[in-house]
């Protein structure tokens, strides 16, 4: 029972963020490609990397043009969303790999 709770729960949050991290007014008509999907939770538990190798601490370098962001712990899904794109060249989310950056 604990469980159906909190799946019930997990999709009204779902229903209430749009894919770049922001609140959905139910009283809005809202673009259906800015939805969270099953598709895109299971994209993103596919991309979750749980091993226990130390990442570069959230820097991310497209493979496209050498653009490097640095994303906060936790904050991924804000700033790094499935529909993100190079600030600089446009290339997609794929296209970015985790750096190690000595600081």
């Amino acid at each position: 029972q604990a469980f159906i709770e909190q799946e019930e729960a997990m999709a009204k949050l779902r229903a209430s963020i749009d894919k770049d991290g922001n609140w959905i007014n139910p009283d809005d008509d809202v673009d259906p490609d800015k939805l969270i999907t099953d598709e895109d939770v299971k994209k993103y538990e596919d991309d979750d990397d749980s091993s226990d190798e130390p990442t570069s601490g959230g820097a991310k370098e497209c493979g496209k043009c050498g653009y490097t962001m640095f994303i906060a712990p936790g904050r991924e899904g804000k700033f790094f969303s499935s529909s993100f794109t190079c600030p600089q060249c446009g290339a997609g989310r794929d296209q970015f790999k985790d750096v190690d950056i000595e600081v």
